[in-house]
């Protein structure tokens, strides 16, 4: 249900929903900072809690409604303040502790000692011959209203409509969100979350329940979470979550490795691969090699990655005749390869391929200004991404991109802003997003930062980055996803690939390196 808050803006964040107004002593919410009243009645507070971060408090009488989540996705909760609020300013309270948050990217990230797992348990259900079906919660809209998003915003879901006074979920594998609710009926109850750090349970939120309320706590960064509801009778209760990025443990030996393809050698771009190919972008330039004058694209066999490619197809003359020059990094998805196109004046396109090499059309992204990076496909929503840092902040914007005989055409479906921005200066270089939506990010070039970002495509949350140092190589470019230690056919191993190109001086053959990075949970990529 995405008609929840979820704030992705400050460190650690963690919100809890519904609840009279005269139900706040009963809940840790630390200092209060801010309040808001919208014209319905639910009212959102803002709290900062020690050595954590900011905490939202959202109620509402039942049955009002909840503003959408997509419309605060990866904003700052002082742009939240003003949004909620029609524009006023934040209080200087609000202001300074979100100065105060700690970052939500950890550069090295670690994780501590797991807590051992734990099984979600409840009280047993009495039947409903000795509980009044009149004191009892609403159980068909407490499935329909949030116990839904099993595969598209998230991982797992317990929702057990059977609980009698109590429900305490269980815990296990990392996660990078976290989100935790519950309702009475004739009954008051409290809900609790709590995170595992410093070996040991830590509570991060007590919500009481008064009789027909509903209350939801979450949480966002890398941690184990539990929680639970404790009723007096007659609660239903949902946790639901995203798993943790998996950790990149790993810096595998490239492949190829100082490679210089006949006839394809300068300036590589992108990569990515069906079940037997791989295709790769690169751009023509001109003597000096500081000037693309064409885009091209070719492919090789699985096994065939150090050899010299199978085809070399350059780019189409409508494309040309309509001034795109320079490929960036492309996507495969069902036989057609989409290709991230630089336009004229700053514009931006994506072009089209099939697989057997005959191109269908191109169209331009809307509400884009600057280079096209790369081109990434998110198999949960459906959409295709791409990221800029052009408006002074990294912002991901997400595209339905459909085809019609050579037709094709885009629409511009959502804008998300990153929680941690990546360094003005950085070159974005390539992405791919993973099954589970979260996006993988190559930065390189120029000198500055360097490496791969991790980050969730759902909310903006970047989870964490991970350094690659330049070594011989100037640019890092395309990146691409596929488990090959699963897969031995090209003889190299890990599940995230990145292109490394030196690029050599004029008149003489770029080298290129594909770096392999190994996962330390490779069914959670």
């Amino acid at each position: 249900m995405r008609g929840l808050f979820k704030w992705a803006g400050c460190a650690a964040m963690l919100v809890a929903c519904g609840g009279p107004e005269t139900d706040e002593a009963g809940e840790d919410l630390g200092t209060r900072l801010a309040s808001v009243t919208l014209p319905e009645g639910q009212s959102i507070s803002f709290h900062e809690v020690p050595d954590y971060g900011i905490v939202t408090v959202v109620k509402g009488p039942r049955g009002t409604p909840m503003p959408d989540a997509a419309a605060f996705d990866g904003m700052p909760i002082t742009e939240v303040y003003r949004k909620l609020s029609g524009g006023q300013e934040p209080p200087a309270k609000l202001v300074e502790a979100a100065s105060r948050a700690p970052s939500m990217l950890h550069l090295t990230p670690t994780r501590e000692a797991l807590a051992p797992e734990g099984p979600a348990r409840s009280s047993a259900d009495v039947g409903p011959g000795v509980v009044s079906q009149q004191a009892l919660p609403d159980t068909a809209w407490w499935s329909s209203s949030f116990c839904q998003g099993l595969n598209r915003e998230y991982d797992a879901i317990w929702c057990p409509t059977n609980v009698y006074s109590w429900a305490h979920s269980g815990w296990g594998p990392v996660q990078k969100y976290y989100q935790a609710c519950a309702t009475t009926g004739e009954a008051t109850g409290t809900l609790w979350l709590e995170r595992w750090g410093s070996g040991a349970w830590q509570r991060l939120q007590t919500a009481s329940l008064p009789k027909w309320w509903w209350t939801c706590t979450w949480a966002v960064g890398a941690a184990q979470y539990r929680s639970g509801i404790d009723a007096t009778a007659n609660a239903l209760f949902m946790e639901r979550y995203r798993y943790a990025i998996p950790n990149i443990v790993a810096n595998l030996p490239d492949f190829p490795s100082d490679r210089s393809y006949t006839g394809f050698s300068d300036n590589l771009q992108g990569l990515t691969h069906d079940a037997y190919y791989w295709y790769q972008t690169r751009n023509a330039t001109n003597f000096w090699k500081d000037e693309s004058t064409e885009g091209l694209i070719a492919w090789w066999p699985m096994s065939g990655l150090n050899n010299n490619p199978g085809g070399t197809y350059r780019m189409p003359s409508p494309w040309y005749n309509a001034g795109f020059r320079h490929y960036g990094d492309l996507v495969h998805v069902n036989g057609y390869l989409y290709i991230a196109m630089d336009g004229p004046g700053r514009s931006g396109a994506v072009g089209v391929f099939n697989t057997s090499m005959q191109y269908i059309g191109y169209a331009s992204l809307p509400q884009w200004e600057g280079g096209v990076a790369f081109i990434a496909h998110n198999p949960r929503d459906g959409l295709f991404y791409a990221a800029t840092n052009h408006p002074g902040y990294t912002v991901l914007r997400g595209y339905q991109i459909t085809l019609s005989g050579t037709t094709v055409s885009i629409t511009h479906q959502r804008t998300l802003s990153f929680s941690s921005n990546i360094p003005q200066g950085t070159w974005i270089q390539g992405g791919k997003i993973s099954a589970r939506g979260n996006l993988y990010v190559s930065v390189g070039g120029g000198g500055q930062t360097s490496g791969i970002y991790m980050v969730d495509v759902v909310n903006g949350y970047v989870q964490g980055y991970y350094y690659v140092p330049y070594g011989s190589t100037d640019e890092f470019e395309g990146l691409d996803l596929w488990d090959l230690d699963a897969d031995p056919r090209m003889g190299a191993r890990g599940q995230i690939h990145m292109q490394k190109i030196n690029i050599d001086l004029p008149g003489f053959d770029d080298d290129y390196w594909l770096g392999h990075y190994r996962v330390d949970d490779p069914s959670r990529l």
